[in-house]
């Protein structure tokens, strides 16, 4: 819903992403997507960190309490998430 929300107001198409958890003593999430989608989306990661705490009250108390730290962009090779998928398809 917040990636949807995020590519709404920017008019663009939903970008392939996967948003994992990193843990740590303080724990964040990582959003790897393809390079040309971060290109295309500003700040992409920031965007998602606070539209993640607009849309789940429990993201944003854990943010502002510290509990959590903020959304890490992870940049992938263009094609390298079709790739994966189809490598889990043969499996």
């Amino acid at each position: 819903m917040a990636m949807r929300n995020i590519c709404d107001e920017a008019e663009m198409p939903i970008a392939d992403f996967v948003l994992a958890p990193r843990w740590g003593e303080v724990p964040r999430y990582r959003l790897y997507v393809e390079a040309g989608a971060a290109r295309r989306m500003d700040r992409l990661h920031e965007q998602l960190d606070r539209a993640l705490g607009e849309v789940n009250v429990e993201y944003a108390s854990k943010r502002s309490s510290l509990r959590l730290e903020a959304v890490e962009l992870m940049e992938l090779s263009d094609g390298a998430l079709g790739l994966r998928d189809e490598a889990l398809r043969r499996r």
